[in-house]
């Protein structure tokens, strides 16, 4: 009699956990199936860990595109994915935004636009340049950067470019006037190149005009 009572307690038990461990499963499987409905391609790499995660939403962003380390650190992530404009995120091995660029179609021509900012990882900027263009055609565009670059570790200009280049795949040349600065923020140098709307975007030999300060 004892023999029958245990084993109807240890097939009640049994039965217990089955059913759990079935509901478990169940939850599991609902909450997987929740966390997939955003998800729109995966990649992965030789050691199965995700390489690229597409999904349709993220943080209430859309069409996000995350890129990952081989140990599963994120190093990229793209919004508004093969859309345009795209805004790109790249990030350090501590995760930490290094660089972010808005990338545009401009008439018809797929460029980097408005304002590239690069960072030290300590949240300084370390160099921005604003991006335009000028033309009509792609054959024609002219790409040109405006360039700011700081001393480390402050919000203190060293110093000031410009350069231009087709946007079929010139050289990317000097342009406008170049300056450089000490730490008090004084002009120490300052050269001139050719205007950066001269279409003509072959790097010059010498430069127009060179001061020293």
């Amino acid at each position: 009699m004892t023999n029958r009572v245990i084993c109807y307690i240890s097939l009640c038990f049994f039965m217990l956990l089955s059913c759990k461990k079935s509901t478990d499963d169940k939850s599991s499987y609902f909450s997987k199936e929740d966390k997939r409905a955003d998800t729109l391609e995966v990649i992965y790499h030789h050691n199965k860990k995700i390489k690229e995660l597409f999904l349709s939403q993220y943080e209430n962003e859309k069409n996000v595109r995350l890129f990952f380390s081989e140990n599963g650190k994120i190093e990229k992530k793209v919004l508004n994915f093969n859309s345009y404009p795209e805004d790109h995120y790249e990030y350090n091995q501590n995760g930490k935004l290094i660089h972010q660029w808005r990338q545009g179609n401009i008439g018809g021509c797929i460029a980097i636009i408005d304002r590239e900012i690069f960072w030290d990882g300590k949240e300084n900027i370390t160099k921005e340049i604003i991006h335009k263009s000028i033309g009509n055609r792609c054959s024609e565009k002219i790409l040109l950067q405006e360039i700011k670059e700081y001393f480390p570790g402050t919000k203190k200009v060293r110093s000031l470019s410009n350069t231009h280049e087709s946007y079929e795949g010139s050289a990317e040349c000097p342009c406008g006037i170049w300056k450089e600065y000490d730490k008090d923020q004084r002009v120490i140098g300052q050269t001139k190149y050719v205007d950066c709307s001269d279409t003509n975007t072959f790097c010059e030999d010498g430069n127009i005009d060179n001061e020293n300060y």
